[in-house]
């Protein structure tokens, strides 16, 4: 089903708070959600299957050792949303070591909505010392999203020439998770009653 991506966007950080996660966090996430939709990953039922297993509420699993940031486990809701932000403070001497990685297209989502936002790109090198490192920037991602690795290194990389900002536009949702994502919203919604209406609710 074709929703837009204003009101997907605006459901999933709903869904994100109603599953625990602060508004920032939320707000990342759900623009993550529709970077990826827009690259034809499925961005919604990746924000939903994360959702689903929850886990947020865990201290963020980091240390600085030698100017590396290392993460392990690296949930993108906690741990990635840190490294990211981390990264882009540090910036080229910044190197980030992410272990345990899960949810790799919601990573890959966060990744992508930062280049755009920041005009930046991002290095991800894996353990294969013959593997050409992969770049994502923001209007490009990963073919095959699922298969990035457990464990990666993550660095700022040369941004291509920028290009035009994204259409606001229709995204293609399945009407399955569309189905899901709204119903976590609706946990944000207050009753309608008068002692709601008192304390402000519309």
């Amino acid at each position: 089903m074709l929703v837009s991506s204003n009101e997907i966007d605006q459901t999933a950080r709903k869904a994100c708070v109603a599953s625990g996660l602060g508004h920032d966090r939320a707000a990342d996430l759900a623009a993550a959600a529709v970077w990826l939709l827009r690259m034809d990953h499925d961005g919604a039922s990746a924000l939903a299957a994360m959702l689903n297993e929850g886990g947020f509420t865990l201290p963020i699993a980091a240390d600085t050792t030698g100017g590396v940031l290392h993460c392990n486990p690296t949930r993108p809701a906690l741990e990635g949303i840190a490294a990211i932000d981390w990264l882009i403070a540090e910036g080229r001497e910044g190197v980030i070591r992410l272990e345990g990685l899960v949810h790799p297209v919601m990573m890959l989502g966060l990744l992508g909505n930062a280049a755009s936002s920041h005009r930046l790109a991002f290095s991800i090198d894996t353990e294969n010392d013959d593997a050409i490192p992969l770049i994502v920037t923001a209007s490009s991602g990963l073919d095959d999203a699922g298969m990035l690795p457990e464990i990666l290194t993550l660095r700022l990389a040369d941004a291509p020439q920028r290009t035009g900002p994204q259409q606001a536009g229709h995204l293609n949702v399945e009407e399955r998770t569309w189905k899901r994502l709204s119903a976590m919203a609706y946990k944000t919604y207050v009753p309608s009653s008068e002692a709601s209406r008192l304390k402000g609710a519309g």
